[in-house]
């Protein structure tokens, strides 16, 4: 009995490992002994202990070696009264498993200093760096302005977020208003979790888009349908806000509804009628579009079911890879599915019937769309 069409399907599945070596490079000396600021805090606060972080960038004609110490030092606002000293380390965090210093030898020493509300003074404070190499050279910075104060969390006033996305929709804004007693300039971030049954499954981030007065500001995140992608019915979000020390402020949670519809196929593209090849074999190649108004990642799978009149149907699967080689798709992404077909002089003749159908992860199933070919003997 002879085989009615054969697939044009990959047999062999290569996958390639690459090895590599990690190199770790180290800074060419500078042209010049010089030292400038990388890190340092504006704002400290001193309600409670914290870790702030100091980074300098040191280059010197004769490298990193020739540098005997660095140090930063915080002054009172008069820029005179010293209050504290703090070593900077380029170590790689090794000698000193606090200094917060990333990688060792590169030329940026690091360290990290603690609030103390005791020892630090209300409102504004400075601080410098210095240098010494071995040649007794010494090298400062200007001062670097900061100020403490004692932090208050902000604080999520409202939220601007529609009951319901429904499918299909274009970019709208998902807001908070947020109250911030330390200026709008203390506020973050704002996070947006998508959760179910206490679960979060999603994370985005909110960021200010205008601000209503010095302490209130608007932050925004512009969602479309495809955010329900691979989601369907109730959800709720959770909105909470990171400042500058930290904290996070209130939780306020929002019900909404992802709405998710079908996915559609359309226009299917093959020939007509095809003769069987007296030599050799041929390839018909077989594409359809299809849609979904979550977007092309919500679409699981797309088939097409293929049945000789009065035959067993047989079911393939489309693909939008653009492996033109192993599946005739020439864009990956384009929302155009793909398949080749082989045909040579022993297959069947007769009409096919090609049946598409596109399902999304949700388990929508499209509508069905049928078109034929005729395979001339």
């Amino acid at each position: 009995m002879m085989k009615m069409l054969k697939l044009l399907i990959p047999l062999t599945v290569m996958a390639g490992f690459l090895a590599c070596e990690e190199e770790v490079v180290q800074p060419e000396p500078g042209d010049v002994f010089a030292i400038e600021a990388v890190k340092t805090p504006a704002v400290v606060d001193v309600s409670r202990e914290r870790d702030y972080a100091l980074m300098f960038r040191i280059s010197h004609p004769d490298g990193i070696s020739a540098i005997s110490g660095v140090k930063a030092t915080l002054f009172q606002s008069n820029q005179t009264t010293q209050f504290r000293e703090i070593t900077l380390l380029d170590d790689g965090n090794t000698q000193n498993s606090g200094s917060g210093d990333v990688l060792a030898g590169d030329g940026v020493f690091s360290n990290v200093f603690q609030s103390d509300s005791l020892v630090f003074p209300r409102g504004s404070f400075f601080i410098r760096a210095s240098v010494t190499d071995n040649s007794g050279e010494t090298l400062t910075t200007g001062f670097a302005e900061s100020r403490t104060i004692v932090n208050v969390a902000p604080e999520i006033l409202t939220t601007n977020v529609p009951d319901t996305l429904q499918s299909g929709t274009a970019p709208i804004a998902f807001s908070i208003t947020v109250l911030d007693s330390n200026l709008t300039d203390d506020i973050q971030y704002g996070l947006m979790r998508l959760q179910r049954n206490s679960v979060t499954l999603a994370t985005d981030t909110l960021f200010t888009e205008s601000a209503n007065s010095d302490f209130e500001a608007v932050l925004t995140r512009n969602i479309d349908s495809t955010y329900a992608a691979e989601r369907v019915g109730e959800y709720q979000l959770a909105f909470q806000v990171a400042d500058a020390s930290g904290d996070l402020s209130n939780v306020i949670l929002q019900p909404i509804f992802l709405e998710n519809t079908l996915p559609t196929v359309f226009n299917p593209s093959l020939p007509d009628s095809v003769t069987r090849p007296t030599v050799g074999t041929g390839v018909i190649e077989v594409r359809i579009s299809a849609d979904d108004s979550q977007g092309l990642g919500d679409l699981q799978i797309v088939n097409m079911t293929i049945q000789r009149e009065g035959g067993t149907p047989s079911t393939i699967e489309m693909f939008d890879n653009g492996d033109f080689e192993n599946y005739r798709d020439e864009v990956a992404g384009d929302g155009i599915f793909s398949r080749g077909l082989l045909i040579d002089g022993t297959s069947a003749s007769g009409t096919f019937y090609f049946t598409f159908e596109a399902q999304d992860r949700v388990g929508n199933l499209s509508a069905a769309l049928v078109d034929s070919l005729v395979i001339l003997p």
